[in-house]
């Protein structure tokens, strides 16, 4: 009877670790996954507003660029129908310097893009 309860727990605990073993793998694969998505969408935003605060900015450039590809289905439809739209000047003066109206509609939709991926 003892020699019963002992086979049963070693062949319990030989599947119980085997599935485990299987299974280990697969949640830290996915735990990478998360993380790598993460870096790569840190990146992405860093690198767009980088390239929106430069001085050189232009929205008919941008919108050719292979990050806008990528942000674009994040972006608010308003947002990029009016980085698509003909080019006309969008300008205000402020504080004494020109502020581009685009370059605030974009980093305020970013803004809300980085909260909902939750980038800091």
């Amino acid at each position: 009877m003892e020699i019963k309860i002992a086979i049963i727990g070693a062949v319990g605990g030989l599947i119980s670790g085997a599935v485990l073993s299987l299974i280990a793998p697969w949640v830290k694969w996915g735990i990478e996954k998360k993380k790598l998505r993460y870096e790569k969408r840190v990146k992405l935003i860093n690198e767009i507003k980088s390239y929106i605060e430069a001085d050189e900015f232009d929205r008919r450039d941008f919108v050719t660029t292979s990050n806008y590809s990528i942000i674009r289905c994040h972006l608010k439809e308003e947002v990029v129908k009016e980085l698509e739209k003909p080019y006309n000047i969008s300008a205000v003066q402020m504080g004494g310097t020109l502020f581009d109206l685009k370059r605030k509609f974009i980093l305020e939709d970013l803004a809300r893009i980085s909260d909902k991926w939750k980038i800091t």
